[in-house]
């Protein structure tokens, strides 16, 4: 993708340059437009090409099904380990609040 993306920098570029160059200088200037152009066709096919290999191989589906099994997994054990937590800072809280306020009726 990024080869393609330079291709097209550089083919814009060299079409700019075509577009605004000079009579006498037309024919070196079309030669290199001519080479960006055929760059960029290579860099695109190129690019199909290796889109299909991944389309067409399992593999690759393969590993993002196990790397998307693996974050559900993460993410329930987060949300127990979160709610185990809620739990206790639950106790800590009504514990804390009872001698507290145990404390205040009592007096110093």
């Amino acid at each position: 993708r990024r080869e393609v993306q330079a291709a097209r920098v550089h083919l814009d570029a060299c079409r700019g340059k075509f577009r605004s160059s000079k009579p006498d200088k037309l024919d070196v200037i079309r030669a290199e437009f001519e080479q960006a152009e055929d760059a960029f066709v290579s860099a695109v096919e190129h690019a199909q090409n290796q889109m299909k290999l991944c389309v067409d191989n399992p593999e690759p589906l393969k590993n993002l099904h196990d790397l998307a099994q693996a974050e559900v997994k993460f993410h329930q054990n987060s949300e127990k380990a979160l709610k185990d937590l809620v739990s206790e800072l639950d106790e800590m809280y009504v514990t804390q609040d009872a001698l507290y306020r145990t404390a205040a009726e009592t007096g110093p």
